[in-house]
């Protein structure tokens, strides 16, 4: 709480007593007899890391984020790989192991046969083990006794399953469209048409990523000076891609939207043709119903059953729901106009109007959504604050820093991109100041959710920008 902060982000240590931090007590003596533990002796800055952890944690208690396992995982982490890396002259010595029980699976007995079950930690016997167990109870127990987990197989299977499904009613809905003279069949075709097209797109964008610098090493290409890649952010090919899919669909859909009307003009004035649906397209526009149902509830009930969640299952599960109610609306729509006939069959055009407007609606939406992305939209006040609690909870090098001067994070497409400018003190030599601005850098730019991160470092002396 001594850090210097903008006014926009002091909420974060309001209220917050040092005092009153936690009741949870380090111990004060290594197991090994020493006064300074083997394992911090020649680093004082993990000790004072180390010594600080219930205040970082009781500051994670209070503000609360919405990545606060992930940071307490890092913060973990940073101590179990420093400890790793150093010899306590108790560590060769193990604690008791606890066991679980557990029924061996086919795939754990097949790992045993092959030798590629992963070697498990040990526990050492030093009070830092015993302190970690106490500041992180759920880390501990996952990184020391971690639990089998079986490979979720359900989710790539069903992410193919609705890719083959919407291939194949494609085909169906060409074949019915060519035996109906139906708007709203048209309208069906056109929607699965766009629903393969996307999946095309995604695919075309994910090929074009791969020949950009990799997330994550963008400052190793800077100092090796590599050449050799065509894109610097080949991130942003999604974005692009979507977008220009999405300005085609709008304008098919003002088409589509502008033959409804006119095939309203004629029914009115009795000059349409009356629309045939019989068996074949009835069933087509049934079985197209019924398995985008059962694709949607099979992707909701896999989603809820999946340890990590996945995007692409997800955005079927929204697309099999949505595809089943227009193709509902369209198959209703063309049987009435079809069966009444009459006024009825007004039904038609209408199903195809209300089709086309949900599409261009629906598309317009992710062209706004996908240019603010690129335009580099400010993120939310609770972004940032979750930046600043990781940036003060996970790295160590952030205890040398006295004032954050300021931060902006804006999107970059679908990742984000952060600036931050601190203050440090003035007798840090370039190597150490070089070491805190990268410890900082390559520690955010690993998240999966974050593209870049630029930190800003100048020295505690009083100067201004104007």
């Amino acid at each position: 709480s001594d850090i210097k902060l903008p006014e926009t982000f002091t909420h974060i240590f309001d209220g917050f007593e040092q005092e009153q931090h936690t009741n949870i007590i380090l111990e004060d003596k290594c197991d090994c007899g020493s006064e300074k533990c083997h394992h911090f002796r020649d680093n004082d800055l993990m000790l004072k890391y180390y010594e600080s952890l219930p205040l970082k944690l009781s500051l994670l208690e209070k503000n609360n984020p919405s990545n606060k396992d992930d940071i307490l995982q890092e913060m973990f982490m940073s101590i179990i790989n420093h400890v790793s890396q150093t010899k306590c002259q108790n560590h060769t010595k193990d604690e008791p192991k606890e066991t679980f029980d557990h029924d061996e699976s086919e795939e754990e007995n097949k790992a045993l046969l092959t030798n590629e079950v992963k070697e498990t930690p040990q526990v050492g016997n030093c009070h830092i083990y015993r302190d970690l167990k106490k500041m992180f109870p759920v880390q501990y127990q996952t990184y020391f006794y971690p639990q089998p987990q079986k490979p979720n197989v359900w989710v790539k299977i069903m992410i193919n399953c609705s890719f083959a499904g919407n291939l194949i009613l494609l085909v169906l809905k060409v074949a019915g469209l060519f035996l109906s003279n139906s708007l709203a069949m048209l309208a069906a075709v056109m929607d699965s048409a766009l629903d393969v097209c996307t999946g095309l797109i995604l695919y075309l964008a994910i090929s074009m990523v791969k020949k950009g610098v990799q997330k994550g090493e963008y400052a190793r290409t800077l100092y090796r000076n590599d050449q050799s890649t065509k894109f610097i952010f080949a991130s942003r090919y999604e974005c692009l891609g979507v977008l220009c899919f999405a300005c085609m669909t709008g304008t098919i859909a003002v088409v589509l939207l502008e033959n409804a009307v006119e095939n309203i003009a004629d029914i009115i004035s009795g000059e349409a043709e009356d629309v045939t649906f019989e068996d074949w397209p009835t069933a087509i526009m049934g079985f197209t119903v019924g398995l985008k149902l059962l694709l949607a509830i099979s992707c909701w009930i896999t989603a809820v059953k999946a340890p990590q969640s996945s995007q692409a299952l997800l955005a079927y599960r929204d697309d099999h729901r949505n595809d089943t109610m227009t193709n509902s609306v369209g198959l209703i729509g063309a049987l009435l106009a079809a069966n009444l006939k009459g006024y009825w069959s007004l039904c038609d055009p209408i199903a195809s109007t209300m089709l086309a407007v949900y599409i261009f609606i629906n598309w317009a939406a992710k062209i706004v959504e996908n240019m603010k992305a690129l335009a580099g939209r400010r993120v939310e006040s609770e972004r940032l604050d979750g930046f600043l609690l990781r940036l003060f909870c996970q790295f160590p090098q952030a205890m040398y820093i006295k004032e954050v001067i300021g931060l902006i994070g804006y999107t970059s497409a679908s990742v984000e991109s952060f600036e931050i400018a601190v203050k440090i003190d003035n007798n840090h030599t370039v190597a150490e100041t070089h070491a805190i601005q990268e410890e900082i850098q390559q520690g955010f730019e690993k998240l999966f959710t974050i593209e870049r991160c630029y930190v800003h470092i100048d020295s505690n002396r009083e100067r201004s920008m104007e």
